[in-house]
C-alpha cells in the first residue's frame, strides 16, 4: 500500500485580495501508467475578512462555471466534474462562511494515468453573484445572502511525471548505446533484477548486474577488485570509498557512469590505463588533493563533476571536446584560466559557485553553446561586454561582489532565469533586460537596486524576488505585484 503524502501547488486568482485554489495529489511519487491518482481541490481564504461562497458540491452545477483539463504528452483531455449532480433548490445551508486563512475542500476526483511523460492538471472555477441569481428564479434566497457571495475567477495547476515500468532484460540493456541509455534512464525504470546495492549479491550474479550503487565501508582492495568480474556493469556508484587507488580491473570496465565519494580525508588516484577509457560519459568524484591529469584522456566524457573537492587547479580539459557539463562548485579553485575551457565547443552547463578567489569569466566567453552559467559566491565584480557572445544562455546566476553589469546583456534574448540576488553593492540594472522576452525567473533581492527596468512587467515572468531592496513602487512594480501575487517576493 502506498503511503499518502501531499503535493500542493498554489496559484493566485485573477482578482484583487484574491482567494487561492490548492491542488493536493494524495499519492506518493513515482506515478505509473495504469495507476490512478486521487486529487483534492481546496479553496483558501487569503483575505483578512470572512468570505461567503456557494458550496457547489451539493446543488445545481449551473450556478457557477468550472473546468478540468489534463494535459499529457502534448495532448489535452477535458475531464468532467465529479460527485454527480442532483436537482435541489438553494438554501441558506449551501452558502458557507470561510474565515481568514482557513481552507475547505470543494472538489475531489480520481484520475487514471493513461500516458507516460509529463502531465499538467489544471482546474478553474468561476463563481459570482450574477451566476447564482440566474438560477434563483424558482427559489427563495435572500438578496442579503447573495450579496455576501465572493466573486471568484480562480485557476490552479499541478505538474507531475508518469512512468512506464519496463521489465527490461540484461541483453536489451547492454545493447543500448549511451544516447539510448541516457534517454531510457530519465523516463523508464529498469527491473531490480539488474540493479544492485550490495557487493555480495552482485558477485553471485555477475552477468546480470547493470547498475551497482553501494557503500564501501571496510571493504578490502581484494573485494573491490572483484567487481571487475561484472562485465555488463555500466553504472557504478561507490560511497565511503576507503582505498587510495581505483583498481585497474574496474578502470577496464565499459562503464557509462562512475561516481566515487571517498571517505572524508581520503584521496583517490586513477591508474594510467584509466585515461584510455573510451566508454565513460559521466564522472563524479570528490578529490581531496587535486584532480589528476589522467582525466584529460577521457575524450568521450560529457559530464565532469568535481564539486566539494579540495583543489586549487584543474587539469587541462581542452582535449575533452565532448564535454557538455562541468560542476566544480566549492572546489577551492583560484582561477578559470589555463584549463582549456575556451576550447570546449559543446560545453552547455557550468557551475563554479563557492570558489571565492575566481575573479574573471573570460575563458567561458568563447563557449558559444553555453546555456547555464552559475557562479555564485566568487570574487567576480563585473560582467563585461563579452557576455553578449553567449547568445544561447538560458540561466545566469552571479552573486556576492558584483557591482557592474554590461549593457550588452540585452542581447541574451533566450534567457529564462536571471539572478543577481545577494550583490549588496549592485545599484544599476541595464534596461536591456526587458528584451529578454522569454524570462520567467528574476531575482535582484538583497541588492542596492532602487528601480526596476521600465517595461519589465510585460515579460512572461512567473517569479520575481525583490526583497531587501529599496526599489521604488513604480507602475511596473505594481503590475508585477498584482500579476504574480505570492510569487512576487518583496
Amino acid at each position: 500500500m502506498r503511503i499518502l503524502s501531499f503535493i500542493s501547488l498554489l496559484i493566485i486568482s485573477l482578482t484583487v485580495n484574491a482567494q487561492k485554489l490548492i491542488i493536493n495529489i494524495l499519492n506518493n511519487e513515482p506515478y505509473w501508467v495504469g495507476d490512478t491518482i486521487s486529487v483534492e481541490i481546496f479553496l483558501k481564504n487569503t483575505t483578512t475578512d470572512t468570505i461567503t461562497f456557494f458550496d457547489s458540491r451539493g446543488a445545481s452545477w449551473k450556478c457557477f462555471e468550472e473546468k478540468w483539463e489534463l494535459s499529457a504528452s502534448n495532448m489535452v483531455q477535458q475531464i468532467l466534474p465529479m460527485n454527480g449532480m442532483w436537482n435541489s433548490k438553494f438554501s441558506d445551508s449551501l452558502f458557507i462562511s470561510l474565515f481568514p486563512n482557513r481552507d475547505t475542500l470543494i472538489r475531489s476526483m480520481t484520475i487514471p494515468i493513461e500516458r507516460e511523460g509529463y502531465h499538467s492538471l489544471t482546474y478553474t472555477q468561476k463563481q459570482s453573484q450574477d451566476l447564482i441569481q440566474k438560477q434563483n428564479a424558482d427559489t427563495t434566497v435572500t438578496d442579503s445572502i447573495i450579496r455576501r457571495v465572493k466573486t471568484f475567477n480562480l485557476s490552479a495547476n499541478s505538474k507531475y511525471i508518469a512512468y512506464t515500468f519496463y521489465d527490461t532484460t540484461i541483453t536489451e540493456l547492454i545493447n543500448m548505446n549511451w544516447n539510448e541509455w541516457k534517454e531510457y534512464r530519465t523516463t523508464k525504470v529498469y527491473t531490480r533484477d539488474n540493479y544492485f546495492d550490495n557487493i555480495y549479491a552482485a558477485l553471485k550474479r555477475p552477468t546480470d548486474v547493470y547498475k551497482l550503487d553501494m557503500w564501501c565501508n571496510k571493504l578490502s582492495e581484494f573485494e573491490i577488485t572483484r567487481l571487475g568480474r561484472l562485465k555488463n556493469l555500466r553504472s557504478l556508484i561507490l560511497k565511503e570509498y576507503e582505498l587510495d587507488t581505483f583498481p585497474l580491473e574496474l578502470a577496464n570496465l565499459n562503464l557509462y557512469e562512475l561516481t566515487i565519494i571517498p571517505k572524508k580525508g581520503n584521496t583517490v588516484h586513477f591508474p594510467y590505463g584509466f585515461s584510455t577509457n573510451n566508454t565513460l560519459r559521466e564522472l563524479k568524484v570528490i578529490f581531496n588533493s587535486g584532480v589528476p591529469e589522467t582525466i584529460s584522456g577521457l575524450t568521450n566524457l560529457e559530464v565532469l563533476d568535481v564539486s566539494d573537492s579540495q583543489t586549487e587547479t584543474l587539469p587541462y580539459l581542452g582535449s575533452l571536446t565532448s564535454l557538455q557539463e562541468i560542476a566544480a562548485d566549492n572546489a577551492n579553485l583560484n582561477t578559470l584560466q589555463g584549463y582549456g575551457l575556451e576550447s570546449l565547443p559543446n560545453l552547455k552547463k557550468v557551475n563554479f559557485s563557492g570558489n571565492k578567489n575566481i575573479k574573471s569569466l573570460s575563458p567561458l566567453f568563447e563557449c558559444s553553446e553555453l546555456e547555464f552559467l552559475i557562479i555564485n559566491r566568487t570574487d567576480i565584480d563585473s560582467i563585461p561586454d563579452d557576455i553578449e557572445k553567449l547568445t544561447k544562455l538560458k540561466r545566469l546566476s552571479v552573486s556576492n561582489k558584483l557591482v557592474h553589469i554590461s549593457d550588452s546583456i540585452y542581447k541574451l534574448t533566450d534567457m529564462r532565469y536571471l539572478s543577481f540576488g545577494g550583490n549588496k553593492k549592485l545599484e544599476y540594472l541595464p534596461g536591456g533586460v526587458v528584451n529578454m522576452t522569454k524570462l520567467l525567473h528574476f531575482d535582484v533581492s538583497r541588492t542596492a537596486i532602487k528601480e526596476l527596468p521600465e517595461g519589465i512587467s510585460a515579460l512572461p515572468l512567473e517569479k520575481v524576488m525583490i526583497y531587501q531592496t529599496e526599489c521604488k513602487s513604480t507602475l511596473d512594480y505594481k503590475k508585477l505585484k498584482l500579476k504574480l501575487g505570492d510569487e512576487f517576493k518583496e
